[in-house]
């Protein structure tokens, strides 16, 4: 039996380095429900997500999921074993696409099943995607980034990247103070992304933690919340020396200045 595909609008994943732990903090309040019958999967997916503000209902199979929606439906997401006694991901997934209640909720499943044919009867069951076990980290959160509906570092809005009811805030709500401290940050560090790199590339981890310690601490007082994102991912990517992840983030560094200089010069044209 085929069930008709939903469609969801999902975000694109942006390139970024390793993904640890702290990368999960971008969807706290999120409420996922986690179909799985195996123990130790369960103290995986419990294991990844603890401590991020994720909040997890577990479910050690389709029928117990099922009662568990009926019950509560306002899950962000379903992930769902394709695999598991009583009632199997597929049924489960089948008969929670019949309900309309729940068509705001997409299912991806688990499963170590990663053939082609497997893939498409996951889909064809109702599922969104497909997440291959063992389960990686990077995987999961690019799912999470696709189908969350939490604003992060690199969704384009307008206004995003600078907030400006927080930065007046901070400044007391001078307006024209506001527009100077901007312009000093514009002046000091629009060319940030150079020097940045140069510490990186050169191992001079220290320097570049100490250059990234003050954007963290000036773009929260501004209001950038992108452009502050960005440089705490990178500050914490500094971490791993082995992999290098901080390089790659170079580039989605700059990209994130750009479009914080414009808003900046914007906003002093008002």
């Amino acid at each position: 039996m085929t069930t008709q595909a939903l469609q969801f609008k999902t975000r694109t994943v942006p390139p970024h380095g390793k993904i640890t732990k702290e990368n999960f903090k971008d969807f706290a309040h999120t409420h996922i429900l986690v179909a799985e019958d195996n123990l130790i999967n369960q103290k995986v997916i419990k294991g990844l997500l603890a401590d991020t503000g994720i909040e997890l209902t577990m479910a050690e199979d389709g029928q117990v999921a099922i009662e568990l929606l009926k019950k509560k439906s306002n899950y962000s997401l379903i992930l769902m074993d394709a695999h598991m006694p009583r009632v199997d991901g597929f049924e489960a997934t089948r008969r929670i696409r019949q309900n309309s209640q729940y068509n705001h909720i997409p299912i991806i499943a688990l499963s170590g099943d990663i053939a082609p044919d497997d893939v498409k009867k996951m889909k064809a069951a109702g599922m969104q995607e497909h997440l291959a076990k063992p389960l990686k980290i990077s995987s999961l959160y690019d799912v999470l980034y696709a189908y969350s509906k939490q604003t992060v570092y690199n969704e384009h809005v307008p206004s995003l990247e600078l907030n400006i009811q927080t930065g007046l805030r901070i400044c007391g709500n001078d307006k024209q103070f506001y527009k100077e401290i901007l312009n000093d940050f514009r002046k000091m560090y629009e060319g940030s992304t150079d020097q940045l790199g140069k510490y990186l590339q050169n191992k001079q981890l220290k320097e570049a933690d100490a250059l990234l310690l003050d954007i963290v601490g000036l773009t929260a007082n501004l209001g950038a919340d992108s452009f502050h994102a960005i440089a705490k991912n990178i500050k914490a990517a500094i971490k791993d020396t082995k992999e290098q992840s901080y390089l790659t983030l170079i580039e989605q560094y700059q990209v994130q200045l750009d479009h914080l200089l414009e808003e900046i010069k914007k906003y002093g044209q008002k």
